[in-house]
């Protein structure tokens, strides 16, 4: 009888954080906003239309519930989608692997304005904190705009808003945070504008249709994909308490040594701290 080995395999601690999915919301952000200008309206009056933004990569059975499961309803135009078509290591962008920085920060309580509007420096509502980050493995990310217009003068009216606006490149602000050093990253416009028309499936379940089509390709970098962050407690010694005594004996006697003082040693407040 043969008998047979089992092996347990230890999972790998998970960590997700969204971190490529956060690159491409600020990046279709970016592209959001546009609008288009009708032709005169029977009312002798122009209309105002907005270019909606989505990610190209809908399933089919999202985009048929977003659809109202009605196969004839044609989505609306103009739109922009953004799609990500490639993802690669910058070795320029490269740093020492294992190099950690150490921030410190001071955690107020958010109550503490409530039961002392007056004074928010108390000493005693603050806890000291220190985040350790280790280096992010750098990225260069490729990215499509799909442009799609019902007529050519839709199409002149939205690229020719986004192009005025690279000349190469834009700063992308990912972060507000001052513990976030991978907060910006650059959008650069790669030059070419390519134009197509016929029969294409614009993604999203709407099908094959017949439109005006634009392709403008980007360059995002760097794009930093960090592991976990270290969060430890990093308190300061803010007193220390001293007894001075005196000798009333030849020989130290440490326990019938008599009190003279008590002294108290303050920290400098966080503002004068270098």
């Amino acid at each position: 009888m043969t008998d047979y080995r089992t092996i347990s395999i230890r999972r790998k601690p998970y960590f997700y954080d969204e971190q490529i999915k956060r690159y491409l919301v600020q990046i279709m952000s970016m592209f959001s906003g546009y609008t288009v200008e009708t032709g005169i309206q029977r009312d002798g009056k122009t209309r105002v239309l907005d270019v909606g933004v989505l990610n190209s990569t809908y399933d089919r059975m999202v985009s048929e519930i977003i659809n109202g499961q009605n196969l004839n309803k044609v989505g609306g135009l103009p739109l922009i989608s953004i799609e990500m078509n490639s993802l690669r290591q910058d070795g320029s962008q490269r740093r020492y692997a294992h190099n950690t920085k150490t921030y410190h920060y001071s955690d107020r309580n958010v109550n503490m304005h409530e039961r002392n509007p007056e004074n928010l420096t108390t000493e005693d509502e603050t806890k000291k904190i220190a985040v350790d980050s280790f280096q992010p493995t750098p990225y260069e990310m490729g990215i499509s705009l799909h442009l799609w217009a019902s007529n050519e003068d839709q199409a002149m009216q939205i690229y020719e808003q986004i192009l005025q606006q690279f000349n190469p490149s834009l700063d992308l602000q990912l972060s507000n945070s001052p513990l976030d050093w991978m907060g910006q990253c650059v959008v650069k416009f790669d030059g070419d504008l390519n134009k197509t028309r016929g029969a294409i499936d614009i993604g999203g379940g709407t099908g094959e249709t017949q439109n005006h089509t634009y392709r403008l390709d980007f360059t995002v970098s760097p794009v930093l994909i960090a592991p976990p962050s270290r969060v430890r407690s990093a308190e300061y010694v803010n007193q220390i308490n001293v007894t001075m005594k005196q000798w009333d004996e030849d020989v130290a006697n440490f326990d019938k040594m008599t009190n003279l003082e008590h002294i108290v040693i303050r920290g400098s407040s966080d503002d004068n701290q270098e």
